[in-house]
């Protein structure tokens, strides 16, 4: 009696382990005009990137598109000290250490299935194929409005997520895209 116990003991720890990894297996981003909020930790902070669209792909997500302006939220405490644990980010609030820069390029891409190619640039991208902004004024608030029937390509530095594309349609209701990568933070 006690041996089958003990198994049913086991096998429901690892039913609940299962559980466990299955719910954290999957980020879920959810993006209005007010904030960003993610069920995974977003303390790197975020890049959004607005597109001009070229094509869509059989889905009628963009892969083949020009990114024209870019916006980051980032953590400006380098000192580690200050860094919580942080799910939701506002966009018109000032969000404790974090802050907002802003650039315009004219980076053209196309989508080769999970990555994407860099077509032509006006800006030297170096190595980081333009995960950050580096020269901008620093803002407190977001400093560019979400444009109506407009995609944006949002990086979220972490490893559950492929990617996640941002539709605004013509009535300014927020459509979020979310690709998992299949990989588990554990």
């Amino acid at each position: 009696m006690t041996i089958f116990a003990g198994q049913i003991l086991v096998s429901g720890c690892g039913v609940i382990g299962a559980i466990l990894i299955a719910t954290n297996s999957t980020c879920k981003v959810k993006i209005n005009n007010k904030y960003l909020k993610s069920s995974c930790e977003i303390s790197n902070g975020v890049m959004f990137e607005k597109l001009t669209v070229i094509n869509t792909d059989s889905v009628g997500t963009p892969n083949d598109y020009i990114v024209t302006e870019r916006f980051q939220i980032y953590n400006s405490d380098f000192s580690g000290k200050n860094k919580p644990s942080i799910k939701k980010l506002y966009f018109n609030k000032i969000n404790d250490t974090y802050k907002w820069v802003a650039d315009t390029v004219n980076i053209h891409y196309k989508v080769k299935g999970r990555r994407r190619e860099i077509i032509s640039s006006d800006k030297f991208m170096g190595n980081s194929n333009s995960q950050f902004i580096s020269k901008s004024n620093k803002f407190e608030l977001c400093p560019i409005q979400f444009a109506k029937d407009t995609w944006y390509n949002i990086k979220i530095t972490d490893a559950r997520l492929s990617k996640t594309l941002l539709y605004v349609d013509k009535l300014n209701v927020f459509h979020v895209h979310q690709f998992d990568s299949g990989s588990s933070p554990i």
